[in-house]
């Protein structure tokens, strides 16, 4: 079955195999089919990755009684060599030579295991804190890169809400149909934006204004451009529409009032056209 076609089969096994109930053969399967498949190995990956994050909530715990039982299991079994009627007389216990030929008997040996149960606890807990500590310094690199994405995110987002949304266009060309400006107008920001593209260029004493045309309507000034490439001016949305004209008449230096109207020849003219047209 190619588990990978069908997305919610896929979480449901993934999930489970994350908990540790997916047994036998299908977790067998799963993890045959995670090695050869990218998108079955990430959906096991994330849910492993959601299902530690709750380890978090979890308090420092205690050795397990486990540890302890075996302990005094251990030395129930090194006082049963001892004799077990008060009072009788205690048999010749076993030894040996140990180091330096001193005689090693059951009481010293079971004192040894007790000693060695001991440190075999504490080794295990000792691993144990090794590796909730290796757990944690995870758990932390996956926050770190939560933390990251998050940021990612943001600014991606930032970006976004900087991005100019077009909705509505120009081409402003010359009396031989040259194209010399283009009109860009960002409706939500109500911003208008025009963009040199020709070669021509004002007299130091001229400046350039701009003009919106409704049919039949008297010109409106919106703005005098300077020297440079770009333009930016605001402007209401009915300023900008696909009834008007835009126009570029040459002024003196500084331009002249809307309600004088364009004093110098037009230069330039487009209609207004939108964006998605």
């Amino acid at each position: 079955m190619r588990l990978h076609l069908h997305p919610e089969l896929l979480q449901r096994l993934a999930a489970a195999y994350a908990l540790g109930t997916l047994r036998g053969g299908a977790r067998r399967r799963l993890a045959a089919q995670a090695r050869s498949h990218v998108a079955i190995r990430d959906a096991v990956h994330l849910w492993e990755a959601r299902l530690a994050a709750l380890t978090e909530l979890q308090s420092v715990q205690a050795p397990p009684d486990i540890v302890w039982r075996r302990i005094e299991t251990q030395i129930q079994q090194d006082l049963a060599w001892r004799p077990a009627a008060v009072g009788a007389k205690p048999s010749p216990a076993p030894s040996r030579r140990g180091i330096r030929g001193v005689p090693l008997r059951w009481p010293q040996i079971g004192l040894g295991s007790l000693v060695g149960a001991v440190l075999m606890a504490s080794i295990g807990w000792g691993w144990h804190q090794r590796q909730v500590q290796t757990h944690g310094e995870q758990l932390q690199s996956l926050r770190q890169q939560v933390l990251a994405q998050a940021d990612l995110a943001q600014q991606a987002q930032a970006q976004l809400r900087n991005t100019t949304r077009v909705g509505y266009v120009a081409v402003l060309n010359d009396d031989k149909a040259a194209a010399e400006w283009l009109v860009t107008f960002d409706t939500d920001k109500q911003s208008l934006t025009l963009k040199r593209v020709g070669r021509y260029r004002e007299a130091d004493e001229k400046s350039l204004q701009l003009w919106s045309i409704a049919a039949g309507g008297k010109p409106i000034s919106l703005g005098v451009m300077t020297r440079e490439t770009l333009a930016r001016f605001t402007a209401a949305p009915e300023r900008v529409s696909e009834q008007r004209i835009l126009a570029i008449s040459l002024e003196p230096l500084g331009g002249v009032p809307s309600e004088v109207g364009p004093t110098g020849p037009v230069l330039f003219k487009g209609a207004v056209l939108k964006a998605d047209s």
